[in-house]
C-alpha cells in the first residue's frame, strides 16, 4: 500500500457499536436479532433502525446474513433471538403478522404468476378483504407511481424482461399500502442503467410517501447513491454505520476494508 489511508478514510473503520434502545420515533428497531438454521447461527447480535421516509441499506458479501436479517424481521426465517418494533409495538415472528401491521416484502426472484397478466398479479396482491373502490385507487396508484406498468398490465408476468418483473414486484408490495418495505437484492442481474432506474424507484417511494424501506444489496456504487443510511454486514453481524453520502465519498479503496 503506497502510505497510510487518509484520516477520513480511517475514520469511516471505525466498527459501530451501538444497540438501539426501541424509539417512538423510528418506524423499524431492530434489537439483538438472532437467526439459526438447525445449528448454523447466520445472523447474530444485529440492531438497526429505519425512520418514515428513510432508505437503510444491508450492504455485504452474498452469504453474510443480509436476506436472512429482512426475511427474519418479516416472520420468513425464524429468530432465535432479538426483538423487532414496529411503530413502537413488539412484532410477530409471522409473515400474516407482518403484512397486518403494514411490513411488505419484494424477494429477490419477483414471485409472480407467470401465467398471468400483470393487473391479475396486482390484484390477487391486494387481497380479499380490500373493497372494489379501494382495489381501483390501489391500480391507479401503483401504476402511476411506477411510471410504466399501465402499458404492462395485460402481457403475461413470465414474458416480462428482469427490469420489468423488478418493478412489477414493487408494484405488487404497494397494493398491500405499507408503512415498511423490505427488498432482498433488488438490482440482483439487472444491467447497470436498469439497476440505477429500479433504485431511483425506490428512494422515490421513502420520499413520495413516507415509506420506510430497508434494502438488503450487494451492488454497492448504486446502493450508496440513494441510501440516507447503510449498515455493512460481514459474517452475520453489523460491523459499521455510516451515512450513504459518507461511503460515496470516501471511494472504492474504503469500501473493498469494509468488506
Amino acid at each position: 500500500m503506497d502510505g497510510a489511508l487518509p484520516a477520513v478514510e480511517f475514520d469511516l473503520l471505525e466498527v459501530s457499536s451501538r444497540r438501539y434502545a426501541h424509539d417512538d420515533a423510528d418506524r423499524l428497531s431492530v434489537a439483538c436479532l438472532a437467526v439459526r438454521y438447525g445449528r448454523r447461527v447466520v445472523v447474530r447480535d444485529v440492531s438497526l433502525r429505519v425512520r418514515a421516509g428513510e432508505l437503510v441499506v444491508l450492504l455485504g458479501h452474498n452469504g453474510c446474513g443480509k436476506s436472512s436479517t429482512l426475511r427474519a424481521v418479516v416472520g420468513l426465517a425464524e429468530r432465535a433471538g432479538g426483538e423487532v418494533v414496529l411503530d413502537g409495538r413488539t412484532l410477530a415472528g409471522t409473515p400474516s403478522a407482518s403484512r397486518h401491521a403494514g411490513v411488505a416484502f419484494v424477494p429477490s426472484s419477483g414471485e409472480t404468476f407467470a401465467d398471468l397478466t400483470v393487473r391479475e398479479n396486482l390484484v390477487l396482491a391486494a387481497g380479499r378483504t380490500v373493497t372494489h373502490r379501494q382495489l381501483t385507487a390501489r391500480l391507479r396508484d401503483a401504476t402511476a407511481l411506477l411510471d410504466g406498468p399501465r402499458s404492462l398490465l395485460h402481457r403475461r408476468a413470465g414474458t416480462l424482461s428482469g427490469g420489468e418483473r423488478r418493478v412489477v414486484g414493487i408494484g405488487l408490495a404497494l397494493m398491500s399500502e405499507p408503512s415498511l418495505l423490505l427488498l432482498d437484492e433488488p438490482t440482483k442481474h439487472l444491467a447497470p442503467a436498469t439497476a440505477a432506474r429500479v433504485l431511483a424507484l425506490v428512494r422515490r417511494l421513502a420520499d413520495e410517501r413516507g415509506i420506510a424501506v430497508l434494502v438488503a444489496e450487494v451492488n454497492v456504487a448504486a446502493a450508496l447513491r440513494v441510501a440516507d443510511r447503510v449498515y455493512v454486514m460481514r459474517t452475520g453481524e453489523v460491523r459499521a454505520e455510516h451515512t450513504g453520502a459518507q461511503l460515496l465519498a470516501a471511494g472504492p479503496r474504503l469500501w473493498w476494508t469494509l468488506f
